[in-house]
């Protein structure tokens, strides 16, 4: 595990990323904001987004069916995991990461799985 290059690039910007926020975030502030914000908004807001993902994987759930028959709560997590990687990494490359995840998880060609986001997309 640590001979592996990725373990070390994962590691090194991570600790980089870290000091950085260190040094550039003025706590507070920080904590003055967090104090002051309505947390209400999030019971709303987190059940919303959990129920577009749902309709999200439903509809990638009719797209898929020719490729192989998934249900809508096995595609839920691949969907969830695809778009967080789309928040965290650049270029929408989450959308390479569910194709991936699909793959790997149900046994179906990956680029299938890709060519099926792409026309959800469109």
């Amino acid at each position: 595990m640590f001979a592996d290059l990725r373990f070390w690039v994962g590691i090194t910007t991570s600790t980089v990323l870290v000091v950085l926020f260190l040094f550039t975030v003025n706590f507070r502030e920080m904590l003055g904001a967090l104090g002051d914000a309505n947390y209400w908004y999030l019971v709303p807001a987190v059940g919303l987004y959990l129920t577009s993902v749902w309709f999200r994987a439903l509809r990638w759930r009719v797209i898929l069916r020719h490729l192989k028959p998934i249900t809508t709560r096995r595609l839920y997590p691949v969907v969830v995991v695809g778009y967080m990687a789309n928040n965290l990494l650049p270029m929408r490359l989450g959308e390479f990461v569910r194709s991936y995840y699909i793959g790997d998880r149900e046994g179906i060609s990956k680029t299938s799985a890709l060519a099926t986001i792409i026309v959800e997309r469109i």
